[in-house]
């Protein structure tokens, strides 16, 4: 640990890291990274790789809405400088008919957990397919399966804390709007 400043709200603690076998440039030349330490993020896998089991739960004139379960546990894990956890499922749904459709991920905290906020991403947009031969893969617009790596998880006091699968905590802004990076 290099700094570690203490402060209203959130204390600040910054790292700096050396990898030889990384090759990368980084915050002091190859192989050098900084990093605020604390709150970080963790999935169970990719979120939309295949076997997704969709579920009517309505149908308008052209159109039926969809919900979708996993054969396993998808979800996402916030844990937290203090030692607690936020666990949230992926709970995708959205509106097709006959070939496919089209919808949106959400994060529902899981019940038991004590989980509190709320964890959002940048695009949470889907596509899918229910052709009976389909991989059941929820794809993003993109056309790549679902699998993001930035979150934005906001805590119950309305501090915003973007995390990075592979980077950790990127930012916390504070509900006054005081943004750290």
């Amino acid at each position: 640990r290099d700094l570690s400043i203490p402060a209203a709200g959130r204390p600040l603690t910054i790292t700096r890291t050396y990898d030889s076998t990384d090759p990368g440039s980084g915050d002091f030349g190859a192989g050098w990274r900084l990093c605020l330490t604390g709150d970080s993020l963790a999935k169970s896998g990719v979120l939309g790789a295949a076997s997704w089991t969709p579920t009517q739960t309505g149908c308008t004139f052209f159109s039926c809405h969809y919900t979708f379960s996993a054969d396993t546990s998808r979800t996402v894990t916030v844990s937290r400088r203090d030692g607690t956890a936020a666990v949230f499922d992926v709970t995708p749904s959205g509106d097709g008919f006959i070939f496919g459709g089209s919808g949106q991920v959400l994060f529902t905290p899981r019940p038991g957990t004590g989980t509190t906020g709320t964890l959002t991403v940048e695009d949470p947009a889907i596509d899918f397919d229910l052709l009976p031969t389909s991989d059941l893969t929820l794809r993003a617009k993109s056309g790549e399966v679902f699998d993001p790596k930035r979150f934005t998880y906001t805590e119950p006091d309305g501090t915003a804390l973007v995390l990075d699968v592979d980077k950790g905590l990127i930012s916390s802004t504070d509900r006054n709007g005081n943004t750290v990076t």
